[in-house]
């Protein structure tokens, strides 16, 4: 499946991989990063997609979690929360506003719905010549947000048997922040 995503950025024009992309499933989505596998995925799986193409030097990707099936309620439940918390912080997120008041409000929102046990890391990271570049949004972070700085929305949210990442990259303007994508946001289930 990454032979077939890298195959597509290259034919759409990409310099190269922005980064190592994967796809896996269940378990090997509990880490923020893991590495994709041979493992068969089977029906009612969770599927992380994570897909990125270095454009005119720069790296930002997508990420996504789709189901195999119906997705349980529970499954549901955590999935719906981690795009809502998503959606948090592309609404907090444009010049003036400290960096460390986003994460701190990320991380109250975890706590605000019942995740705080789901918590990783904070809600975005740095985006340029390199994927997962500074600077990263954290609790202890000292930086006013600037017009024109590039980041990636970044939601990872763990379980004890799966965990799902949104993530899309932005760049911040004085009102808000421009998507450097296409909107993210559909929950998939698909049906074979």
């Amino acid at each position: 499946m990454v032979g077939v995503a890298q195959r597509v950025i290259y034919e759409n024009g990409a310099e190269y991989e922005g980064l190592p992309m994967y796809i896996f499933s269940e378990k090997s989505t509990r880490h923020a990063i893991s590495r994709s596998s041979h493992r068969v995925i089977n029906k009612g799986d969770i599927v992380q997609l994570n897909l990125s193409a270095k454009v005119d030097g720069y790296s930002p990707s997508i990420g996504m979690p789709i189901s195999l099936g119906k997705l349980t309620p529970e499954r549901r439940a955590v999935i719906e929360f981690g795009l809502k918390a998503h959606e948090w912080t592309q609404a907090n997120l444009k010049a003036g506003v400290l960096a460390s008041d986003v994460a701190k409000g990320f991380l109250q929102f975890f706590k605000d719905n019942g995740y705080e046990k789901n918590y990783l890391y904070g809600p975005c990271h740095g985006t340029g010549m390199i994927e997962v570049e500074a600077p990263w949004m954290e609790t202890s972070s000292s930086y006013l947000l600037q017009p024109n700085m590039t980041f990636q929305i970044d939601t990872f949210v763990t379980t004890d048997t799966f965990g799902i990442r949104w993530e899309k990259g932005a760049v911040i303007r004085e009102d808000g922040c421009e998507l450097l994508c296409s909107p993210i946001g559909t929950i998939h289930e698909l049906e074979f």
